[in-house]
């Protein structure tokens, strides 16, 4: 086997790192949300601090649009503005972690905190997203300064997400019986422990 030389060496090495950035990660099925979030950088460097309610946490995602050609119903081709999914997504943190699991960032009243995160990158998604249920409901929110985030999660603690568990009393979704027959498993107190 012949020797490489030291530029064959650095050639096959730089395109092996370009065909990494490329490839989603090992285990990755496509298409599929990776678990690998890659950095974005803030074109100024200002950050501001996400708050988020939601429980399974949240990626965000910017698109881009493109002509693109479409077939239409009955025949025929259209070119149409097309979403792109952008490569660059970050995470929210989720607020419900499995039982015995302690987060290593920090929620308040319900909402995690995610602060540093690029300003420019929210403020192209909150353009592309101002009408999501989620932002104007306020579940979803950006802040300057991590004590205004604090306070938002303080003041806004029961709001809804309507992801929470089923509360068994004053609660519609929980199936009531309408036959005045029966009833619900009732303790007898008079009954004695049998050993």
């Amino acid at each position: 086997m012949a020797r490489l030389t030291a530029k064959q060496k650095a050639e096959r090495a730089a395109a092996a790192a370009a065909a990494a950035r490329n490839s989603p990660p090992a285990g990755d099925a496509p298409g599929a949300p990776s678990t690998h979030e890659k950095k974005v950088v803030g074109e100024a460097g200002r950050t501001v601090v996400v708050v988020c309610k939601m429980p399974r946490g949240l990626y965000l995602q910017l698109h881009s649009y493109t002509k693109q050609d479409v077939r239409v119903m009955g025949g025929g081709i259209e070119t149409r503005d097309v979403a792109i999914r952008d490569v660059d997504k970050l995470r929210l943190k989720p607020t419900v972690l499995p039982f015995g699991m302690m987060p290593n960032y920090s929620i308040e009243a319900g909402f995690s905190i995610n602060p540093g995160i690029p300003s420019d990158f929210w403020r192209k998604w909150m353009e592309q997203n101002s009408k999501l249920q989620l932002v104007e409901e306020g579940l979803v929110r950006g802040f300057d300064d991590e004590a205004s985030a604090r306070a938002y999660c303080r003041e806004f603690e029961k709001k809804e997400t309507g992801l929470e568990p089923l509360k068994q009393e004053g609660d519609l979704r929980v199936e009531k019986t309408n036959n005045p027959n029966l009833s619900d498993v009732e303790i007898d107190s008079d009954q004695k422990k049998v050993a």
